[in-house]
């Protein structure tokens, strides 16, 4: 079986950073992939970059949106491969063969595929911060241990993203997490983690600049867990206390070297 997947780019203002993210995309080998950016009326020179660096996209539509969530599901609704993932215009696929891998799991017969990650800093020389390395869990774990797959190495089959319904809106820093937490609660959901660092993250997006940030975007997830019938801070505390270990790996120089498509040029 032969996976197709549809990547969704979300951008605004981010002619500095888009660079990379295009290019880690048109650089994955061994996959069929399309991939769509839908950017917010940016004013900078993303335009340009999208000009240069943009061939192989599926799609690229500049208009007002209703933000990051809005967009996504605007790319979701064009998609058209088996598989959807959410690669934001700050971010980059750490490995030409990232999509291989997720592609392997798919291929077992997976619904939710998630990898590692690593946060780096915002511009280059690119500094590891904190290394998110996961592990095998079961949907359960979710609610129970406070666990969640870092949001840009998820990868989840489309109509399993269409039965639940999106992003929902109302959430403005958390939707994902509103997303993950409707998925896992479906009897059934087949997952499975894929133990190699799929993506370098960019820190200083809306719900990692800072403590305010981050407290926002819990306070949101607490909202969104209430609605399942959980019981919101339990999980919550330990979502957060999980994120120790990561900041401590960060500090030991991550995994190291990360591969920069754009820098081969």
């Amino acid at each position: 079986m032969s996976i197709k997947f549809s990547i969704v780019t979300a951008s605004y203002n981010a002619g500095t950073t888009l660079v990379d993210t295009l290019e880690s995309v048109q650089r994955q080998t061994e996959v069929d992939v399309e991939h769509r950016v839908i950017d917010g009326g940016s004013t900078d020179h993303t335009a340009l970059v999208v000009e240069r660096h943009g061939r192989h996209l599926a799609d690229y539509v500049s208009a007002p949106d209703g933000g990051l969530y809005d967009a996504m599901n605007k790319g979701a609704a064009l998609a058209r491969g088996d598989v959807l993932a959410f690669l934001n215009a700050d971010d980059w696929y750490a490995s030409p063969r990232s999509l291989a891998w997720v592609a392997d799991a798919f291929e077992r017969g997976a619904d939710l595929v998630y990898g590692d990650l690593v946060f780096v800093t915002k511009n280059p020389p690119h500094r590891i911060e904190r290394v998110w390395r996961d592990a095998t869990h079961t949907p359960g774990d979710f609610f129970r241990l406070g666990w969640q797959p870092a949001h840009p190495t998820t990868f989840v089959r489309r109509e399993l993203f269409e039965a639940v319904g999106g992003f929902d809106l109302r959430w403005a820093i958390s939707a994902d997490y509103a997303f993950l937490a409707e998925v896992m609660r479906r009897p059934g959901a087949r997952v499975q983690h894929v133990a190699r660092t799929l993506v370098n993250m960019r820190l200083g997006g809306a719900s990692t600049a800072g403590w305010r940030s981050v407290w926002s975007a819990n306070r949101e997830c607490a909202h969104a867990l209430r609605e399942t019938g959980r019981w919101p801070w339990w999980t919550i505390g330990l979502k957060v206390m999980r994120k120790v270990p990561q900041l401590i790996a960060g500090t030991h120089g991550g995994d190291g070297t990360l591969w920069r498509p754009w820098s081969e040029q």
